[in-house]
């Protein structure tokens, strides 16, 4: 007794063997694609949060700097941080050894690898005393996983030394 074959039930091994080959090869050419764009987001989310940080931080010291007076400056010039009344309450902007801004012990922006203070006179050379000081100049760096972003202004004192 001859039994029927079934001439639609299933795969051959060569047809499973080129459907694995084939998703291979596709897969190979396709996931760099996929990988390039993981790593742009990833990117682009720590260029937006290293940015937004620094930015924060550089916006309230420069608010708070420029409504002080040269005789407000506590801090000896040419230092990483810098000290001044305002209001008649001490304000100090440093970076610790975590690596963060803070402002007394507020935390304003975190990664940041470097803080600068320079302080100038009203010709544009250095002030060496508090009472020549017609504008500092800020500058950070900070830093993610993925990208760092260097930032520096100069602020004019508001109240500080008058144009001649």
């Amino acid at each position: 007794m001859r039994h029927p074959v079934d001439s639609g039930g299933g795969f051959s091994l060569i047809e499973l063997i080129f459907v694995v080959v084939t998703v291979s090869i596709i897969s190979v050419v396709v996931a760099p694609v996929f990988m390039s764009g993981f790593n742009a987001f990833f990117w682009t989310s720590d260029v937006t949060n290293v940015s937004s940080q620094g930015e924060l931080a550089m916006e309230r010291m420069v608010r708070e700097v420029r409504c002080i007076q040269p005789s407000d400056i506590v801090t000896p010039l040419g230092s990483s941080q810098i000290t001044f009344s305002l209001s008649g309450t001490s304000v100090t902007y440093s970076r610790n050894l975590q690596n963060q801004i803070t402002r007394n012990s507020d935390l304003l922006a975190s990664n940041v690898s470097s803080l600068a203070f320079a302080y100038y006179r009203q010709d544009w050379s250095t002030a060496t005393q508090p009472a020549e000081v017609w504008s500092i100049q800020i500058a950070m760096v900070v830093s993610g996983k993925r990208a760092a972003e260097s930032l520096r202004t100069t602020v004019f004192l508001r109240n500080g030394l008058k144009v001649r």
